[in-house]
């Protein structure tokens, strides 16, 4: 009994001295990191679904246009 007690008051004391120096800084920066580019990655992937139809049409169209202007141009 006593040998669980001394294992229990060295795991206690322990995660004292852990709990005391406070959390890794390293690991704090890196999960805020993480945080912000997954956060930015979030935003442009909006952006291209947003603009990205609006930006195909009109290099659909001058191509359709520059393809007319060649076929009426064949006509003079």
């Amino acid at each position: 009994m006593q040998a669980v007690v001394k294992r229990r008051d060295g795991e206690i004391q322990r995660l004292a001295a852990r709990a005391e120096k406070g959390p890794d800084a390293n690991q704090m920066n890196l999960r805020f990191k993480n945080e912000t580019n997954e956060s930015i990655i979030l935003q442009l992937n909006s952006q291209v679904s947003h603009y990205g139809p609006r930006l195909s049409r009109p290099e659909n169209s001058l191509y359709l246009d520059a393809a007319y202007v060649c076929w009426f141009a064949s006509f003079l």
